[in-house]
């Protein structure tokens, strides 16, 4: 069976804790008093600004046990947004540790079935759940199959792929499918473990984005232990023919203009169109890292364009699909 449980942190590790908190105060406090400094391309709030810089200051400063100490695990997050909308809570153990969590009703004519960011190193925020349970409570034809993964350290490399391997057949065994997934959506897909165009800057790139390439490089680490990269685990990596064929019927991918991340989304993008045909590739202009989820965690709810892309997008395919539309 593979690992489900959070990694512990060690007595130092939790010792730590207070002067890490110190840290992340200070960091708060000067991108507070530099916020003005901030260019006509980078956070559009002075919140943000100041958000952001707390956020790649603790995905820096804490390891990865002393972060899921602190924070509650995905399966707490989803029990503590289905109360807050209102939802009863269905979670469906699968096989390899991993859960399904049902948003929505599972009998909808459409199912999203979505698979969490965090560097594999982190639970999914409230920010995550809080999103997919707005987008189902206004449309009843839709329901989310939220997955939760386990977790690195605890559980490294294939663990995740297996459970999100098992987390779809689980769905897609229980339907009628008269065809090929009706479409796949990427939200700032992380195709480049190994470094390669992570590393990569835009121009006048100034650190508007949540993510820092230290993070990056400790997460990777920690979901590989000692495993060498793949196709899988670095897409980018991968020859065009290798995406030939896949089954799906259409691919939307989504970034934000400031993510450090996105020389190396772009460059995966070119590869997945050379071998699977056309891709719609959509990039939000002044916002990070899977901005919608990270700024309703911290409880900005101005609308944001991957957000509004990604429903308006998903109200197109299951319109066109009908009722049988399973994603």
């Amino acid at each position: 069976m593979a690992s489900s449980a959070a990694a512990t942190p060690t007595l130092r590790e939790k010792l730590d804790l207070l002067p890490a908190l110190g840290s992340l105060v200070f960091t708060t406090l000067s991108a507070l008093l530099t916020g003005w400094r901030r260019g006509p391309n980078d956070e559009p709030s002075l919140y943000l600004h100041v958000v952001y810089a707390a956020v790649r200051k603790l995905i820096v400063r804490l390891s990865s046990p002393q972060q899921q100490w602190v924070f509650p695990s995905t399966d707490a997050v989803y029990k503590q947004q289905a109360a807050s909308f209102n939802m009863a809570p269905r979670t469906v153990e699968l096989r390899h540790s991993a859960k399904g969590l049902w948003i929505g009703d599972p009998d909808a004519g459409a199912v999203l079935v979505w698979y969490h960011g965090g560097g594999f190193n982190l639970p999914a925020l409230n920010g995550h759940l809080a999103f997919f349970m707005r987008l189902v409570r206004t449309r009843p034809g839709l329901a989310v199959f939220f997955v939760a993964y386990g977790l690195a350290p605890a559980a490294t490399y294939p663990t995740q792929l297996r459970q999100a391997v098992e987390a779809l057949r689980s769905v897609i065994d229980a339907l009628p499918l008269p065809g090929p997934l009706a479409a796949a959506v990427m939200m700032a897909p992380w195709t480049a473990l190994d470094g390669g165009t992570t590393n990569a800057r835009l121009a006048g790139y100034n650190g508007a984005d949540i993510l820092d390439r230290r993070a990056l490089e400790y997460w990777a680490g920690k979901y590989m232990g000692d495993r060498a990269p793949d196709y899988y685990t670095d897409a980018s990596s991968a020859p065009a023919e290798w995406f030939r064929g896949l089954p799906v019927g259409r691919i939307l991918v989504l970034a934000g203009g400031n993510e450090i991340l996105l020389p190396s989304i772009d460059a995966f993008v070119k590869t997945l169109e050379a071998g699977y045909g056309p891709v719609e590739f959509y990039v939000a202009e002044r916002e990070a890292h899977i901005a919608p989820f990270v700024n309703l965690n911290f409880h900005s709810s101005a609308p944001t364009g991957q957000g509004d892309k990604l429903q308006s997008w998903l109200d197109e395919v299951v319109a066109s699909r009908g009722e049988t539309a399973h994603l």
